[in-house]
């Protein structure tokens, strides 16, 4: 039967020489597959539509009970043109679609509308990294992975809180603190808190509150990779360019 979906493309595969398909994150039905032939020709009406990121009304040939359609036509709804024409948004961008492709894959609806947020959020900002780092935190939360960030996580102090530790999971305190640790500054202990603790309510606040770095970023993907067992090839490539820092270059 016919049907119209609205998703955002978080993958684009080749499939056999002239099609692909698309993994896309639906409100609807969670997370479908759609076979877009012939986007790969020149004349492809479908072609600039069928890009990662992109939010997209789909017209397809559904199959109750799948997870696989055949894409009919397609609308743009938004292109979310500036995640990638921006290196370091468009890394950020795949990090947070490889992490739901490779994790989440029986998702409540509410995490399609918190991804769109999020892309309309990274398109616009200048500082990408309160957005990702506020939606990472909130798929931690989702999957039970929180850490702990409002005490020590090894005595339960809640004074000379010094240190963020991925491996032990939270806080640390300067009595548990283990030299090959970071010790963190306060601006940054309290940006960890607000990440893990803030909701959307409070993200105008929040974003205005510090210069959001990849460094509180990070060090709550670095928790993620610790308690989920999965590390992505993106996320690598986002290390990486940080670490060159060609933007100061």
């Amino acid at each position: 039967m016919n049907k119209t979906v609205d998703g955002i493309i978080l993958e684009v595969k080749d499939y056999r020489e002239y099609d692909a398909i698309l993994r896309v994150l639906t409100f609807e039905d969670g997370m479908i597959s759609v076979v877009a032939k012939g986007i790969r020709k020149i004349a492809s009406k479908n072609a600039a539509v069928s890009q990662r990121f992109m939010h997209v009304r789909f017209y397809l040939d559904y199959k109750e009970g799948q997870t696989i359609h055949g894409m009919r036509t397609a609308d743009k709804l938004e292109s979310f043109r500036h995640i990638r024409e921006d290196l370091i948004k468009q890394s950020i961008a795949s990090v947070l679609c490889d992490m739901l492709l490779s994790f989440c894959s029986d998702m409540e609806k509410e995490v399609y509308e918190k991804l769109l947020l999020t892309f309309k959020r990274l398109d616009q900002t200048a500082k990408p990294y309160a957005p990702a780092a506020m939606f990472l935190a909130y798929i931690l939360a989702l999957q039970g992975m929180k850490p702990v960030v409002e005490r020590c996580v090894h005595c339960g102090s809640v004074e000379r809180i010094c240190s963020f530790s991925a491996a032990d999971g939270g806080f640390v305190c300067a009595d548990c603190y283990r030299q090959e640790m970071r010790k963190e500054t306060r601006e940054d202990l309290k940006c960890f808190r607000l990440l893990v603790l803030a909701d959307d309510a409070h993200y105008d606040v929040m974003e205005q509150y510090a210069e959001w770095s990849f460094h509180h970023f990070d060090g709550l993907f670095s928790f993620f990779e610790q308690y989920s067992g999965i590390h992505l090839k993106s996320m690598r490539f986002l290390r990486n360019i940080e670490t060159m820092d060609f933007r100061n270059s």
